[in-house]
């Protein structure tokens, strides 16, 4: 009986503890997952396309900055194996996505910061 109560418990616990995703945040998971695409392809300047007016300084190239950090660490993940979970931090100016990915050696986790139009304003990884 012990039992029984403890994983009912548990099964409260974990329905409980997950909830829906808000269609503002919903629309970010499609931008992070083509995103997460274009690094795993090697389109930079896809990625660089999305980035907010506001982001860029002119004398900066977005989509190089992107592949040098990128390919300077990607090699050490390993192959794609997915996407672990999400996380929102809703702010005035827009939300910060904290995504957690899993690779074959290591997990990483990126910080993707939209702007409520929805173009990055910032993009970090580690």
């Amino acid at each position: 009986m012990k039992k029984i109560i403890i994983i009912a418990c548990c099964l409260l616990l974990s329905a409980c503890s997950t909830k829906p995703y808000t269609d503002e945040e919903k629309q970010l998971i499609v931008k992070v997952e083509q995103m997460i695409e274009h690094l795993q392809q090697k389109q930079y300047d896809e990625i660089a396309k999305e980035f907010s007016i506001l982001a860029k300084n002119p004398q900066d190239d977005i989509a190089s900055i992107i592949k040098e950090g990128w390919e300077s660490t990607s090699a050490e993940y390993g192959t794609f194996l997915g996407i672990d979970r999400y996380i929102f931090l809703h702010l005035k100016s827009g939300c910060e996505v904290k995504v957690i990915v899993n690779y074959e050696y290591y997990k990483a986790q990126f910080s993707i910061n939209f702007l409520s139009n929805g173009k990055i304003a910032g993009f970090f990884f580690k």
